[in-house]
């Protein structure tokens, strides 16, 4: 805010300023809210406040638009195409085989009063696996919610923040909470580390 150059009768001194907005920090990450006051209040969605937690955060920039990363989201049957049947045919092309994909049985959706929730059953499994008990929410505008609830129960966040029409900062917010009666040890509390994964290899 300060100008260069200009003395104290300047006649624009006192009378411009840089806009500040109102921040929150929840479960290690900072929230800006840069529209019209009054603020509203921040969603405490449970993965930023589950106690006892072990966090990390990964993020990178994503060379596509924000909503195609969403539309990516609400799509329950493209983990068996894309994450299946493409990783199946890319290992064989490789000289590998590979069984990774699983097909869908049947697919639902409950509206809720933040967005959806997407529902899967793949083949196999039973109506009591949490892909379709729980599902996976997914939070308007921009946040998709996946997890399991194994000896470690463990909970992510991904969310996608507009960079313009063509970028998108994308981050991994992940949760691991430890088996009940077992004690997370302080120093993993203590921060939250920050890590960049490549979305491209050497080829």
């Amino acid at each position: 805010i300060d100008q260069p150059f200009e003395g104290e009768r300047h006649a624009l001194r006192g009378k411009k300023a840089t806009p500040a907005y109102p921040v929150k920090e929840l479960g290690g990450m900072l929230f800006a809210y840069l529209g019209p006051a009054p603020a509203p209040e921040l969603p405490e969605y449970d993965p930023f406040t589950m106690k006892g937690a072990i966090r990390a955060i990964g993020k990178t920039i994503i060379p596509c638009n924000w909503l195609q990363c969403m539309e990516n989201s609400a799509d329950p049957v493209h983990t068996e195409w894309l994450h299946g049947a493409l990783i199946e045919y890319v290992k064989e092309k490789q000289g590998l085989q590979t069984a990774t994909n699983r097909s869908h049985v049947k697919i639902a959706f409950d509206e809720t009063p933040h967005g959806f929730v997407k529902r899967r059953l793949y083949k196999g499994q039973s109506e009591d696996a949490a892909d379709w008990t729980t599902g996976h929410p997914v939070l308007f505008p921009n946040m998709l919610v996946t997890g399991n609830s194994g000896r470690w129960q463990q909970r992510s966040m991904q969310i996608r923040v507009p960079i313009d029409d063509e970028n998108t900062m994308h981050y991994w917010y992940s949760v691991f909470v430890p088996p009940e009666g077992a004690a997370t040890p302080a120093r993993l509390l203590k921060d939250v580390p920050v890590y960049e994964p490549k979305i491209r290899n050497a080829d």
